[in-house]
């Protein structure tokens, strides 16, 4: 009998290290947009997006870290000031495609070179109500071929406040960026 109870033991804690995904269909401006929701508990919620593009590894995160060249590839993430570099603030413009303009000032947790660019970003610096970690990254594919991710996970004391409003908007921003990451890699110039 002992037996049943270790068995059931194990399946809520293998339940509580993963965590149910669930698939969203999102219908905007006559697109249908696939994206992943992973919510992990009730107070925190990530939201990624990912595409494959035909291009080097090397030339997408040369892409994704030319911040001057922002401006003239992605509207979503217009203007990155700073360095990726670990330890370093960044300040962040994103204008949403429900128009609305936001600045951020982050700090880079990683910058790892052909594999990830990390950064967490908090509301008026006050982590508690509002913060979320934004991540972009890379997997080879084949020898001129990436996955880019990109992705945030969010927590905070205002997040059931204003998550359907920010879910909606960012899940459009992000594959709207990734879009304009993979024309720019894939072309050539």
């Amino acid at each position: 009998m002992d037996w049943i109870f270790s068995v059931l033991e194990a399946k809520k804690r293998w339940q509580k290290s993963n965590p149910p995904k669930i698939t969203l269909k999102v219908q905007r401006r006559k697109k249908t947009i696939h994206s992943s929701l992973n919510i992990v508990t009730n107070k925190m919620r990530e939201l990624f997006s990912k595409i494959d593009i035909h291009a080097p590894v090397a030339k997408v995160w040369q892409t994704l870290t030319d911040f001057p060249a922002f401006p003239t590839w992605n509207t979503f993430i217009p203007l990155i000031k700073g360095e990726a570099r670990s330890g370093s603030r960044l300040r962040i413009h994103v204008h949403t495609p429900a128009g609305k303009q936001l600045i951020f000032r982050p700090v880079v947790l990683k910058a790892e070179p052909f594999s990830e660019l990390r950064w967490l970003g908090t509301l008026w610096g006050l982590g508690g109500l509002f913060r979320g970690e934004h991540y972009f990254r890379l997997e080879p594919l084949e020898k001129d071929s990436a996955k880019f991710i990109q992705g945030e996970k969010f927590n905070g004391l205002l997040l059931p406040l204003i998550w359907k409003i920010l879910r909606e908007d960012l899940e459009l921003g992000f594959w709207e960026f990734n879009k304009a990451l993979k024309k720019e890699c894939e072309t050539d110039g």
